[in-house]
């Protein structure tokens, strides 16, 4: 497993807040409700990219990093951050916008994948 993908610190701290709490499925209801929310942004943010919008483009990969740090998808949240400082940088290109959120969505699916064998 690539280590790079996900943080199994992060990933063993939610699981120890969950069974302080007395949830022992915490992780799995977080991961779900992680799940539900980004595929809401991913597919917002696959058609900001698609007009060309940065703005919304960096406030979507925004969001989406940050749902990213908290369950530890480390290589998601790189991803997104590179896309978030595209947005911000001067002579933005279409293709290489496109090519970035690529990215994000490979990092999606390799996120979920890894964090899904956590649970």
């Amino acid at each position: 497993m690539d280590t790079n993908v996900i943080d199994k610190q992060t990933i063993s701290t939610l699981k120890q807040i969950g069974n302080r709490v007395n949830k022992p499925h915490y992780f799995a209801e977080i991961l779900d409700l992680f799940t539900n929310q980004s595929n809401t942004i991913l597919l917002d943010l696959e058609k900001a990219v698609a007009r060309g919008e940065t703005k919304e483009v960096r406030h979507f990969a925004h969001k989406l990093k940050g749902g990213a740090q908290s369950l530890g998808a480390l290589q998601l949240e790189v991803q997104c951050r590179t896309l978030q400082d595209y947005c911000d940088s001067d002579g933005i290109n279409s293709k290489r916008l496109e090519s970035i959120f690529l990215l994000v969505k490979q990092s999606y699916d390799s996120s979920l994948e890894h964090l899904k064998k956590e649970v």
